[in-house]
């Protein structure tokens, strides 16, 4: 389940940033973030867990140039999501690796469960942003911005703390 959930966030994530760069005719920007997401499907198939943070990077520096640009945000923000997703899912698959047979259903289930969590919250947040559409000044963005970095990594911490079901 891990690796289908995986291999479809990989593909969302590209397709939708990439049509994001794409619908206002930056083209060749749009051919590079798909090979960006070529390569990810790769690097799953090969096992180089590294390249699943370089691939984010490329992605969250996308999405942001293209709200500077004023690109549709719906598609940079859903793809900026789903590369989240396939991120935190990149690591997760690296890690089943090392669990046995009979805790891997368990754990999957538990993990998908905080992930639909985080899901669920970042669609209805972004859903909420992009509907109230406020312009903010240059502070209030880099005081959100660095924000949403803390709040992330927090989120990061917490997703990958292991289940105590006892």
């Amino acid at each position: 389940m891990t690796v289908v959930l995986l291999i479809l966030s990989i593909i969302s994530s590209a397709v939708l940033v990439c049509w994001g760069y794409a619908a206002v005719g930056w083209i060749w920007v749009a051919l590079g973030l798909a090979l960006v997401g070529i390569v990810w499907l790769v690097a799953v198939w090969r096992g180089w867990a590294w390249f699943a943070w370089v691939a984010m990077v490329l992605y969250s520096l996308a999405a942001v140039f293209g709200v500077l640009l004023d690109l549709p945000l719906v598609w940079l923000f859903t793809g900026l999501v789903s590369g989240l997703v396939a991120w935190d899912l990149t690591n997760f698959h690296r890690q089943l690796r090392f669990i046995e047979k009979e805790d891997l259903a368990q754990m999957e289930r538990a993990h998908m469960e905080r992930l639909g969590l985080f899901l669920g919250i970042a669609l209805l947040l972004g859903a909420g942003s992009i509907v109230l559409q406020a312009r903010l000044t240059f502070e209030w963005v880099a005081f959100l911005v660095l924000l949403c970095v803390w709040g992330l990594s927090r989120m990061v911490k917490w997703l990958r703390k292991p289940q105590n079901n006892n």
